[in-house]
């Protein structure tokens, strides 16, 4: 009994000391016992990230829209381009609110704080402005795509990094030029607008392209417009209110704001049996789009190339991150541009579903400035 009682105080002093040992031993730092790093770190040393990976954000109205799904593939090419173990890619809808887009973006910074990269395309344009206050704050580099609050640019932000969309104005313009001259009688007819969100600067870009053919067509009237809200159902129901308002007979051609739209269109049309009769266009260049541009039921829209928006979109705000491009030596064309888009018609569908819809293109995410098409002047 004597020895245990000796024992017991010899035992703790060792486990004491074996404990001291082990917290002044020094980390294993072999490749085996690293957790995985983000390679490429920041050039500025107020921005060391951490052991995590890096999020990749993707703010978007919904993912259902076959768009976004081309939107959602490119970002996992420019992934597997450039390690897919390094990202933490997170797609989040808002669902048409304005709100729960801002409250997204700051998950998504909770979420990886400055080793966050954001793609925005904004519900509302205003929404841009409070997106850019809260990743200007969290030093989080992000981009908008087609939608921009008036007023806000990029070129007045360090972490606002740029704005780009495709040439929509005048893509519009050009593919209702080509709409109107193929009516029964050249450049004479009657014509119906469908827009997207009121607020929108993807809409309003867009219905300005049409305003601008109609201004070189005034043999063309606009007999109606409507907000569609870029919601098929809605576009829908407008479009049978129409079908029963006016003569179908006299109706030429109704232009709508994007593809998704568009289609809900030729339904109500092919139910009265007009469709390919009234000439219907789009915008966005989804399959279901590209389909009915074959079978004749859509007359055109216009390839946003989505690859080229988000791929090196994103491609872009990683080399921001990495400290490769330092925005605030950046000229302004550099960091508010436009992106080629492509009207897309019987004349060339062919060849478009051959490069981008039987195969993804080819993409040089190490180029990722060919993006930049034209400069951007903003309001």
């Amino acid at each position: 009994m004597k020895s245990l009682r000796l024992l017991l105080p010899i035992l703790l002093i060792v486990s004491l000391v074996l404990a001291a040992c082990a917290v002044q031993t020094p980390t294993d730092t072999s490749e085996a016992q690293k957790p995985a790093e983000v390679a490429d770190p920041p050039g500025d040393s107020t921005e060391t990230p951490t052991d995590e990976k890096l999020v990749i954000g993707i703010s978007i109205r919904n993912v259902e829209n076959p768009y976004y799904v081309q939107i959602h593939e490119a970002v996992q090419m420019f992934a597997e381009y450039a390690g897919a173990d390094k990202f933490d890619i997170q797609y989040v809808a808002c669902e048409a609110s304005d709100d729960k887009q801002l409250n997204d973006v700051k998950a998504l910074i909770a979420r990886g704080g400055k080793n966050t990269i954001i793609y925005v395309d904004p519900n509302n344009a205003p929404v841009a402005a409070a997106i850019a206050k809260v990743c200007e704050d969290a030093g989080v580099y992000w981009c908008t795509a087609w939608s921009y609050a008036e007023g806000v640019h990029p070129m007045d932000f360090k972490y606002y990094a740029f704005h780009q969309t495709p040439g929509q104005v005048e893509s519009t313009k050009s593919m209702m030029l080509s709409m109107f001259e193929s009516f029964r009688t050249p450049n004479q007819g009657k014509v119906l607008g469908i827009k997207g969100l009121p607020a929108n600067t993807a809409s309003i870009d867009r219905f300005a392209g049409l305003e601008a053919a109609l201004a070189e067509a005034p043999g063309v009237e606009l007999l109606d417009v409507q907000v569609g809200n870029w919601n098929p159902q809605e576009a829908l129901t407008i479009t049978n209110t129409w079908l029963s308002k006016y003569d179908p007979d006299e109706i030429d051609g109704i232009w709508v704001a994007n593809d998704e739209m568009a289609l809900a269109v030729i339904e109500a049309l092919k139910a009265r049996g007009y469709a390919g009769k009234i000439k219907v266009t789009g915008f966005d260049g989804i399959p279901d789009a590209v389909n009915a541009i074959v079978a004749g039921d859509l007359f055109a829209t216009v390839g946003a190339n989505p690859w080229v928006q988000s791929g090196l979109g994103v491609a872009y705000l990683y080399n921001c991150w990495n400290g490769t491009i330092d925005t605030t030596k950046l000229p302004a064309e550099e960091r508010a541009f436009y992106t080629e888009g492509q009207v897309l018609s019987s004349d060339n569908i062919d060849e478009y579903i051959k490069n981008f819809i039987d195969n993804k293109p080819d993409i040089d995410f190490s180029n990722y400035k060919s993006m930049i098409f034209a400069p951007m002047t903003l309001n």
